[in-house]
């Protein structure tokens, strides 16, 4: 694992080989690079959130712990938001943030139902998935610039803070509760209750939706 020097006073930051991750929506493909090159992958040729491992080998040059990059998927498909995009975020007025929150509701439930299958088949969309159910699509920007999605399910969603429940990676020295308080400091997410009953459709309909919120940050697209 990388170790980035910090004055002694501020934690040390520890992150495993990563790259900068994004979900372009209208092309429906997942994105990873470092600072030379990029790959992409359709959602179309994917099986599951475990086959972009493939990507980020094959994009030997990590992102660095200090870069400026805005989302990162580490080679274990750990999801961590840098403060880029933390304080992107923070700076989108109450109608960005809808509109924002909006467009990536919508990316998860596509996603879901893209992949989604019973029985082999597609499945068709479901009645109770309404917004603010307990089975539904939802985005959420926090105040300090963290995001919670959730995606078809008992409750299946990805988010930080609360979420994890065994600490931070990133940290030796400060609880993941710190850095969700802290938008200087990169954060990691945690996907909870998606290993069942369409699981990967709970996973790729979720990661769609960070990535799209990285995507449309890198694009500077704060009017959707």
């Amino acid at each position: 694992m990388e170790k980035r020097e910090r004055p002694l006073n501020e934690p040390e930051i520890y992150i495993s080989p990563s790259r900068s991750f994004c979900f372009d929506p209208n092309k429906f493909e997942f994105i990873l690079g470092n600072s030379n090159s990029t790959q992409s992958i359709k959602l179309s040729e994917l099986d599951d959130i475990y086959q972009l491992d493939r990507l980020t080998y094959e994009l030997k040059e990590d992102v660095k712990s200090d870069s400026k990059g805005m989302l990162l998927m580490s080679t274990v498909c750990d999801l961590i938001e840098f403060p880029m995009l933390r304080k992107r975020l923070i700076s989108l007025s109450e109608s960005e943030n809808k509109l924002l929150c909006k467009k990536v509701e919508s990316v998860i439930k596509d996603v879901y139902y893209e992949t989604a299958r019973l029985g082999g088949k597609p499945i068709k969309l479901s009645m109770r998935a309404k917004v603010g159910s307990f089975f539904s699509f939802s985005a959420a920007i926090n105040k300090n610039g963290t995001f919670h999605l959730t995606t078809l399910g008992e409750y299946s969603a990805l988010g930080t803070g609360s979420y994890m429940q065994n600490g931070s990676l990133l940290y030796r020295r400060i609880s993941q509760e710190t850095a969700w308080e802290d938008p200087s400091l990169p954060i990691e997410y945690q996907l909870h209750n998606a290993d069942r009953d369409n699981a990967e459709a709970k996973r790729l309909s979720l990661y769609a939706g960070a990535g799209t919120i990285a995507w449309l940050a890198k694009n500077n697209r704060r009017n959707i």
